[in-house]
């Protein structure tokens, strides 16, 4: 499917989004927030960072965001649709978190302290919770 679920009905995208998630299993056991938790106090990204603040998201590279009031305690779960909010917040070196490369027409973005994998339309195939 040319740019992952363009034109997939809602049952084929969560057919996808589970393909993918499967296809996946285990990636994360070695990854750099998994071998140490504290990981990030020594990353560039997080410089500026002092603390949870309410009313903010911190985004690594670009620092305390305004988190619009309906987003600031809301669980996204995969199968869900991220809102437009969120698209900005792209991770473009995604290696450096030890994400795998997202499937074509995907990119991973920061949700708060944990990252989603979504398509173009901001259908969330996977979350990675807490990964700093």
């Amino acid at each position: 499917m040319p740019g992952w679920t363009h034109g997939a009905s809602p049952a084929e995208r969560d057919t996808a989004g589970r393909d993918w998630r499967a296809s996946q299993a285990g990636w994360d056991r070695q990854t750099v927030w998994g071998r140490n938790p504290n990981w990030w106090r020594t990353d560039r990204g997080f410089r500026g960072y002092s603390g949870a603040r309410a009313g903010f998201f911190f985004i690594p590279e670009r620092g305390y965001v305004a988190a619009p009031p309906a987003y600031e305690r809301h669980y996204w779960p995969p199968g869900d649709i991220l809102p437009s909010w969120y698209w900005d917040y792209g991770i473009e070196d995604y290696q450096r978190y030890d994400l795998p490369t997202p499937p074509d027409g995907c990119r991973w973005v920061w949700v708060d302290d944990d990252v989603a994998l979504i398509d173009g339309d901001g259908y969330i195939l996977d979350v990675v919770r807490n990964v700093w």
